[in-house]
């Protein structure tokens, strides 16, 4: 792990932590910083005033770290709680110790992201194997839990000031690849008494190459600090959506811009329209490799109706199709295009507005 200095933005130290490191957490009173690796699977801390690393965390006595991948740390600082996806379960951590307290909780196996509410004491877990978002009273070291039932959630965030409702977002899936489409939406609870509010829906597209299924990178979300907003990085759209808090309602989706990668360059050599669909036939001249979600633009073909922007919809053995309800059957063509690559949104982090 690298500490970067904020004053001069340069790495003033390099520590080692152990292998593939995954996630980190550092305690509100800065006195340990927490390291997840994944292979070997381990948990360690940190010492950020000397910058020396502490003995490994043990795992309870008959259990083990299989797959530690989130940890999250209580405001008091006493506490820090690690979430193991192939164990399914969540430790708690006394971090004057660095000792695992008591037999980890049960979150079920795949539950990948959690979030510390100080508001109800509570941890939120979202298992997107089980279908089930849990609810851990973290007011004891057992960690009591509460399952409530949605499908897919991947990531979830309380609701400021007061954390009297949490947003979870959950993804979908319908079809096969390539041509698989993903529904999205976030589910708005209601705190006290867990119950459903309502489930908001969300822009739905073909999935877009790199997106994570069933991880938080796949839809992140974050609310504003004054609550008013809770915002949706959604991978598989291109896209961030904005939910209004107060009715519950989408009230944009922001499309992502296109990328920095250098385009793919091709050459078209046939054109046949289907229905609204036009297929292209191409030879690819440089850059990367064509994929549905891009953005291609065509110039140069003897009719004008094949010409233009288009997404690219799916992509076969020399031919792409888009949607193109005016395009025209050419046997042989002779145009060029570039294919540009979107962005796919995997993180959103809300600020605060500064105020004088």
């Amino acid at each position: 792990m690298s500490a970067i200095s904020t004053t001069s933005n340069v790495v003033s130290n390099t520590i080692p932590v152990g292998g593939t490191p995954v996630a980190m957490a550092e305690l509100p009173d800065a006195l340990k910083l927490y390291v997840l690796n994944a292979n070997p699977a381990s948990v360690v801390s940190i010492n950020p005033v000397n910058v020396t690393t502490n003995p490994p965390v043990a795992p309870f006595p008959g259990t083990s770290w299989i797959s530690p991948v989130w940890v999250v740390t209580r405001p008091d600082s006493q506490r820090v709680y690690v979430l193991d996806e192939g164990a399914g379960s969540v430790s708690a951590i006394d971090t004057l110790t660095d000792t695992v307290v008591t037999t980890p909780a049960s979150v079920g196996v795949g539950a990948n992201y959690m979030v510390y509410d100080p508001n109800f004491a509570r941890i939120y877990v979202t298992n997107p194997t089980t279908s089930t978002v849990m609810v851990l009273d973290a007011t004891t070291d057992t960690l009591p839990a509460t399952p409530l039932a949605l499908e897919n959630p991947v990531s979830l965030t309380v609701l400021p000031p007061d954390g009297s409702r949490f947003y979870v977002a959950s993804a979908v899936f319908a079809g096969t690849a390539p041509n698989q489409t993903v529904t999205a939406s976030v589910t708005a609870f209601s705190a006290l008494n867990l119950s459903v509010m309502t489930t908001i829906p969300l822009t739905s597209l073909s999935r877009a190459p790199g997106c994570g299924a069933q991880t938080w990178s796949e839809l992140s979300v974050a609310a504003a600090a004054d609550g008013s907003r809770v915002y949706v990085g959604n991978c598989d759209a291109g896209s961030t959506a904005l939910v209004q808090t107060s009715d519950n309602t989408e009230l944009i989706a922001m499309e992502a811009p296109l990328g920095a990668i250098p385009p793919a360059h091709f050459a078209v050599n046939s054109v046949v329209q289907s229905g609204s669909s036009t297929v292209y036939g191409f030879n690819p001249i440089s850059g990367p490799a064509i994929e549905a979600g891009m953005s291609a633009t065509i110039s140069g073909l003897r009719n004008s109706a094949n010409n233009g922007t288009f997404v690219i919809n799916s992509v076969g053995e020399g031919t792409f199709t888009v949607s193109n309800p005016i395009g025209v059957t050419v046997g042989a063509e002779a145009g060029t295009g570039i294919a540009l690559t979107p962005q796919n949104p995997t993180l959103v982090i809300a600020g605060t507005q500064p105020t004088n």
